[in-house]
């Protein structure tokens, strides 16, 4: 029985392990190609799609996106795909928190 208790907290512990460095993560992007006010939305649904996304404000006269996400679910890599793909490239201008 004490194996069996012994088993089963290690898995607990192993399994709970990478929700111990998941932290919440806040960069701002610049965004190309947001020409006029029908883009932000688009390149904010974009960017809200990303599983691990928690907060998204976009503005397209700044051409910036500014992004609260989950660092254990998302990348900086995987919301400029986003992006990307919905046709406004980005790249990371700045880590406002780490």
């Amino acid at each position: 029985m004490k194996m069996l208790l012994r088993t089963a907290v290690a898995a607990m512990a192993i399994s709970a392990a990478p929700l111990a460095h998941a932290a919440e993560r806040t960069v701002t992007l610049s965004v190309k190609n947001m020409s006029c006010v029908t883009c932000g939305p688009i390149v904010q649904k974009s960017l809200s799609r990303v599983p691990g996304v928690l907060r998204v404000q976009v503005s397209h006269k700044a051409g910036a996106a500014t992004v609260v996400y989950d660092d254990a679910k998302a990348s900086v890599a995987v919301l400029t795909a986003a992006t990307t793909k919905a046709g406004f490239p980005s790249q990371l201008a700045r880590h406002a928190s780490r």
